[in-house]
């Protein structure tokens, strides 16, 4: 026990454990009269997938992060091959963004998630001191707009807007002149009735409903109503892992996605509720603690572009769920249901295990 003890970071386990076992508790408790439903979510799978996960952790937490800045290139290209792929593949549910392997539904906007922290970390720890050079400032950005770019064709404007944080969080920890972030954040905000114009019919009703979630309450408007009123529903202590009426009765649609935290607020109640908030505010300051610690600067970029990657999903999506921020596909880390997002979720604990490793001097594998 004590050699196992020694070679991880149990401040990173226990969090990820703990709520990826809430997230099986909520899926296996919703009942699934539906057969529609039941034939796209079987609570089993998210165990394989948690278990797959696990051992994707392990395998990487024992291997050095500095190392991932040698593949960072290919890595990066071979997400953006998967990305091209995906736009060809026939839609589901009105959008393309899955490639079917029968089995295993694969999202690729997941793993280039973590492509482009990878791929910036390695730019910024070694172009760093050139950042504010035109070339590397705007190779920074060509990094983030390329994957966004794909994601709103699938269109996934929740996921693009990903893309855009991640690089923002990573390139203000380099020593970029910070007029040029001013600047550029300017030109977005100005640009926002421009872009609204372009967006997708359910995208426009999506921020219409954000801002008068009322006035369409069978229609755009209904998610958003629905979760709030599972989240009020559950109180302090919930209906119990057999009750509640908007995820039993499916009132609630993607329950097992999208609104998970809502399920979750409805069965066990205000308790539960900030007990996943707990865990993930535990993990993510467990990551920032990680990242301000860093022994190097490659380690400091990806462990920034990590957290900034967990914070932003668990920020919109919780927030989405409150009716405090338009709906999006955005998945809650280690909570919604899905085979990609979970699996990708583990490794980047695994990453940060290694960046312990080296902070704390604890074993790696011979």
């Amino acid at each position: 026990m004590s050699s196992i003890a020694k070679t991880f970071d149990w401040m990173l386990m226990i969090p990820a454990l703990a709520l990826s076992l809430i997230s099986l508790i909520i899926l296996f408790s919703i009942n699934l009269k539906d057969e529609s439903l039941a034939l796209t979510f079987d609570p089993w799978n998210q165990l394989i997938y948690v278990v797959v996960g696990l051992v994707a952790m392990t395998i990487v937490s024992r291997v050095e992060v500095v190392k991932l800045s040698r593949y960072s290139t290919w890595f990066y290209l071979l997400a953006l091959i998967f990305m091209l792929l995906v736009l060809i593949m026939d839609p589901v549910k009105g959008a393309r963004r899955w490639i079917d392997f029968g089995f295993f539904q694969f999202q690729p906007t997941e793993v280039m998630k973590l492509a482009e922290v990878v791929i910036l970390a390695r730019l910024f720890s070694k172009r760093g001191k050139n950042i504010n050079k035109p070339w590397i400032f705007l190779l920074s950005i060509f990094y983030a707009v390329l994957p966004a770019s794909l994601a709103i064709a699938q269109p996934d404007l929740g996921t693009a807007a990903v893309f855009g944080f991640i690089w923002l969080v990573m390139i203000s920890m380099s020593p970029v002149k910070k007029h040029y972030l001013i600047l550029l954040i300017l030109v977005g905000l100005i640009s926002l009735p421009v872009i609204y114009q372009y967006l997708e019919p359910y995208q426009q009703e999506r921020v219409m409903t954000f801002i008068h979630p009322a006035t369409d309450p069978q229609g755009s408007g209904y998610n958003t109503l629905q979760a709030t009123i599972a989240i009020g529903s559950g109180q302090l202590f919930g209906r119990g892992l057999s009750g509640g009426s908007q995820s039993q009765l499916n009132f609630l649609p993607e329950q097992q996605t999208d609104f998970i935290f809502s399920v979750i607020a409805e069965k066990l109640g205000f308790m539960g509720a900030i007990t996943v908030i707990i865990g993930l505010f535990w993990l993510i300051a467990r990551f920032i603690t990680l990242a301000w610690r860093t022994p190097d600067t490659f380690s400091m970029y990806i462990a920034s572009g990590i957290v900034a990657l967990i914070s932003f999903h668990s920020l919109i999506n919780i927030g989405m769920n409150l009716g405090l921020l338009p709906v999006t596909g955005i998945p809650l880390p280690f909570l919604s249901y899905g085979g990609t997002h979970v699996i990708m979720g583990f490794v980047m604990v695994g990453i940060m295990h290694s960046i312990a490793r080296q902070r704390y001097g604890l074993a790696f594998e011979k």
